[in-house]
């Protein structure tokens, strides 16, 4: 961009007006960078495991499967790192939400399973929506069977991502897609793979009409 056209609005005499011009054309510079940058069409998953002080997250590259970062933090650190996804690093329009929700299966449960459904709201709300998957529906999707284990589901995972533990796991000098991960980032793992490959979903219950 020419910046001679603007001297005639910020003469080359005065040098505050000098400095001002140039500021504006750097300014005008990088917006004109910006454009001519290409569009991202990736499409990435965003599946978290939440706990009632630590929860897992994974970023899932939708089309390729393919692991693109993974997290386990205080829930006080996490929201911050959701936050940086949904509108710095990768904007929140590229991007699908997930997450395990807590579902009841007929037993008491502690004060942790509550303390997890609240960190579950406060999740949601820096995203604005997100699609529920219960631990039921990614085990029957990613094991076929509603009874399966952690080691179930990390073998699972395992096959899909190298069919070995050294080709899926790897080792730290030489790391395959699934190294570092814990049974929380595995579980998030699952989450993300059941949104990405189902339409499975948790159904908020109704609202209860109010006699009149």
């Amino acid at each position: 961009m020419d910046s001679q056209r603007f001297d005639r609005v910020f003469p080359e005499d005065d040098t505050d007006r000098s400095r001002e011009k140039e500021a504006l054309f750097q300014m005008l510079n990088k917006m004109s960078d910006e454009q001519e940058k290409p569009i991202s069409t990736k499409r990435y998953q965003v599946a978290i495991d939440p706990g009632n002080t630590h929860t897992a997250l994974v970023v899932v590259e939708i089309e390729t499967k393919k692991i693109v970062d993974s997290y386990k933090l205080p829930n006080e650190e996490m929201r911050k790192k959701l936050h940086e996804i949904r509108y710095v690093k990768y904007g929140g329009d590229c991007c699908d939400f997930a997450i395990e929700m807590v579902a009841s299966y007929g037993m008491p449960v502690g004060r942790s399973v509550f303390d997890t459904c609240l960190w579950i709201g406060r999740y949601i709300e820096i995203w604005g929506a997100a699609r529920l998957i219960t631990r039921i529906m990614a085990k029957n999707h990613i094991c076929k069977s509603t009874r399966a284990t952690d080691a179930n589901i990390r073998q699972s995972l395992m096959d899909r991502y190298g069919s070995t533990r050294e080709a899926a796991v790897g080792t730290k000098k030489n790391p395959g897609p699934m190294y570092g991960m814990g049974n929380d980032e595995r579980a998030a793992l699952a989450v993300a793979l059941t949104a990405i490959e189902t339409k499975s979903a948790y159904e908020m219950s109704k609202a209860e009409e109010i006699p009149r």
